[in-house]
This record gives C-alpha cells, structure tokens and sequence, in this order.
C-alpha cells in the first residue's frame, strides 16, 4: 500500500528530463496500443483513480496528468508541449448554494490536437476531431469537429476535419 513512482527516459548515454509515473493505491493507468510520453511528463495518478490513453496518441514534453477520478484519452490524439489536465481542484469549493464537487472525470475523444500550454480542468469532454488552440484553457465541453481557443475557450469554428 502507499505511493508508487516509476521514471523512465533515457537516450544513449544523455539522460532526459525523466518521465514520471505516480500511481497511489489502486490506481491504473492504462494504454491501448502503443501510446508515447515525452521527457518530463509527469502522470499523477490518485488512490482508485484511472487513466487511460489510446493507441497512437502523444503526450510531448513537460505535460503534466493529474488524476484524482478518471482521465480517458482518446486514440490517435496529439497533445503538445507543457499541457495540465486535471480533473481535481485539489479540494472541495464552497459555493453560496452548495459544495461543488473536488473531482469530476475528463474524456478527451478520439484525434484531439491539443496545442501548446493548454489547460483542461475537470468534468470536460472534447469531442472527436477537435482542435484546441495554444493557450486555451478549457473549463465546459467541446463539440466533436470543432477549433476552440482563448480563456475560457470559445468556440472559433466548426464542423473541421483535421489529419495527424
């Protein structure tokens, strides 16, 4: 029981900015295919807690994971340098009405193109075939076949057909 933590990373003799996995108890992380994580990523992965990232998608370098529920990533996405996916606020927020929720799952479909140093917060599903522009952050969900950008993230033009 406790807190697993496994990197990985290296080229020839130049050792890389290391990848790094942290799984708590019973948490899984699972990858359907073959999937690529660049140097620094680092998955944070909470007690029974999941992620699990499709056949042919790519995490680029010094993204971070951080999975307090359920991250699903689709097949074929490409996600881009310095991207934070979270589906947690770290903690429980008072609202006037009511406490919201500290965790709620994210879904990212299939061939999703996330640019540079986007942040996808909790409860988020972006549909199929979208583009998210550089620096967007993304806090409600994103149609299928659609291009969103800004903060938040507004809906720039739809109905496109992208290719990885």
């Amino acid at each position: 029981m406790g807190q697993y933590e496994t990197r990985v990373g290296e080229i020839g003799q130049k050792k890389l900015d290391r990848t790094v996995l942290q799984l708590e108890d019973f948490s899984t992380i699972n990858v359907k295919g073959e999937a690529s994580l660049g140097p620094g990523v680092r998955v944070i992965i909470g007690p029974k807690a999941d992620v699990k990232i499709g056949n042919g998608s790519f995490i680029s370098s010094n993204s971070t994971i951080i999975c307090q529920k359920s991250i699903e990533i689709g097949e074929n996405c490409a996600i881009s340098w310095d991207v934070q996916i979270m589906d947690t606020d770290f903690h429980a927020f008072q609202l006037a009405k009511g406490q919201s929720e500290a965790t709620s799952p994210i879904k990212i479909g299939d061939n999703v193109w996330i640019g540079s140093r986007v942040t996808i917060l909790k409860g988020v599903t972006i549909g199929s075939g979208s583009v998210i522009a550089a620096g967007t952050v993304v806090t409600k969900d994103i149609p299928s076949n659609s291009v969103v950008g800004g903060v938040p993230a507004k809906l720039i033009k739809k109905d496109v057909k992208w290719i990885l």
